[in-house]
């Protein structure tokens, strides 16, 4: 990590980071088990909101994605999953 940040002490978690392992459901990003459930929401590169098996079928390792959720103190459950574009560097 470059830089980390916290606001205030929750659950509330926001990562950034390259995709390390893709276990459908899950990923990993930076060693962070990432967990997706029903209500996790997709976006694809074009920022549109796609599902979760059109996320899956783009996401590869070493992708850039941006997981939003809430952190149990050893996952995150991701309430949103954003697949970044690397072009001009993925951080």
């Amino acid at each position: 990590a470059t830089r980390l940040e916290r606001d205030d002490a929750d659950d509330s978690v926001t990562l950034k980071a390259p995709v390390e392992i893709i276990a459908r459901p899950d990923l990993t990003l930076l060693g962070m088990l990432v967990t997706t459930d029903q209500n996790t929401v997709f976006q694809n590169q074009s920022m549109e909101v796609i599902d979760a098996d059109a996320f899956f079928s783009l996401v590869v390792e070493g992708s850039l994605v941006k997981a939003e959720g809430t952190y149990d103190g050893s996952s995150i459950l991701a309430s949103k999953l954003f697949l970044r574009d690397c072009e001009y560097g993925c951080m």
